[in-house]
Order: structure tokens, then C-alpha cells, then sequence
């Protein structure tokens, strides 16, 4: 008899329990928001420096001529443009940069001193890329701008801002949504161009140039 009643007794509880566990409000389970998908489209800014190192050449028929000069230095600038990703890895974009530059080297030749400088240059580029989510890899080639200055002493100067072409690649790795850090690699080859004084002085510039900088992704 003793041991039906606590039989009982502890059904009634065990009962009461899961019905009291059944009137308990039910939690709503969370909803998590949705993973911030990165993307490369949209507008930037940056800036960028680095150094350059080339080849030049400079004639003047009668007076002096140097196939070997070997121009070095330094550059310093902005740049900016805008990148397209439409749902896939591939970027595509144009940008545009102008810089402040040091590259020159000097020499002589029939004795006369020789030099030639590169005091600043730009560049309007297509994009194309491809991407790893906050890593792109990019090639790039377009119009190149500079301003040349070749001197000879005794003898006449030239300067002039000529055109030629670049060509390049680097890889992008955005920090943050907005933040990214940039390393490329230029190839830049400028025209020949005449000294409007002597038809005869003739220089050609030609630059490999490595970049590192920052920019925004607006």
C-alpha cells in the first residue's frame, strides 16, 4: 500500500512538473543578420610614392650626344578612380593619379655636361581585375603625361611635357570597408620631343617604377 502511494505521488509530481514546464513562454530563436558581403565597387582616393629608375637619351647633332644616361629617383602623388564588380570576382575600373617627381642622371659627353629630369608626371589607365574577396590583383595600361627638362652645359636646355604610354600590375587588400593599401609595378615610356630653340635635341625617357600607398573606397 505504502509503496502504490509513493508510486503515485511521484507520478502526480512528474505530471505537474511537465505541465507546468509546458505553460513556460517559449524563447524566439534569433535571427542572425545576413554576412557582410565585400565588394570593390564604388569610388576611391588615395595617395602613393615610390621610387623609379630608367634609361634617357639625348642628341644634338654637331654638339654632343649620350645614349646612357640612367635616371633614379623619387615620386610622390594622388590618385583616384572608380571600380566596377557586378557579382562576380572580376573588376573592371579607370583611374587617373598625377605626381610630383626627382628622376634624373647626368653624364658628359664631347665635353659638356649632360642631364635629364623628369620633374612630374600623370596618367589616365584602364583596370582590369580579379578578385579574392578583400584581395584584388590587377593589370593596368593607358596614357602617360611628364615633364622633361634635358640640359646641356655649354649649350642649349629643353623642357617640354610630352605623352607616351604605361603599363602595369599591382594587387589591392582593402584593411577595412574603406581602407586599402596598394603595391604596383609601372612600366612608363615617353615620346621623344625637340628643343624648340635647337630642332636638333631629341630625348627619350623610359621609367620602371614601383608604388606602395593608401587609399579610401567611398
Amino acid at each position: 500500500m505504502a509503496k502504490t502511494f509513493l508510486f503515485a505521488s511521484a507520478l502526480f509530481a512528474t505530471m505537474g512538473t511537465v505541465a507546468f514546464a509546458a505553460d513556460l513562454p517559449v524563447e524566439p530563436v534569433p535571427v542572425l543578420p545576413p554576412p557582410v558581403v565585400f565588394t570593390w565597387t564604388g569610388p576611391y582616393l588615395g595617395i602613393a610614392g615610390g621610387g623609379a629608375w630608367g634609361e634617357s637619351e639625348i642628341h644634338i647633332p654637331g654638339a654632343a650626344s649620350d645614349d646612357g644616361l640612367e635616371p633614379s629617383g623619387g615620386m610622390v602623388g594622388i590618385f583616384g578612380g572608380y571600380n566596377w564588380q557586378n557579382g562576380s570576382n572580376w573588376v573592371f575600373g579607370a583611374e587617373g593619379d598625377i605626381e610630383w617627381a626627382d628622376i634624373q642622371d647626368e653624364g658628359s659627353s664631347g665635353g659638356v655636361d649632360i642631364s635629364t629630369t623628369m620633374n612630374w608626371d600623370a596618367s589616365f589607365r584602364g583596370r582590369a581585375g580579379y578578385a579574392w574577396d578583400r584581395a584584388l590583383l590587377y593589370t593596368t595600361a593607358g596614357f602617360a603625361f611628364g615633364g622633361l627638362e634635358g640640359d646641356v652645359n655649354p649649350g642649349p636646355s629643353a623642357e617640354s611635357t610630352e605623352w607616351g604610354w604605361t603599363a602595369g600590375a599591382g594587387v589591392d587588400y582593402a584593411f577595412t570597408t574603406g581602407l586599402f593599401g596598394r603595391v604596383e609595378y609601372r612600366f612608363t615610356d615617353l615620346s621623344d620631343f625637340d628643343n624648340d630653340d635647337d630642332p636638333g635635341e631629341v630625348e627619350d625617357f623610359r621609367t620602371h617604377a614601383v608604388r606602395a600607398g593608401l587609399g579610401w573606397k567611398f
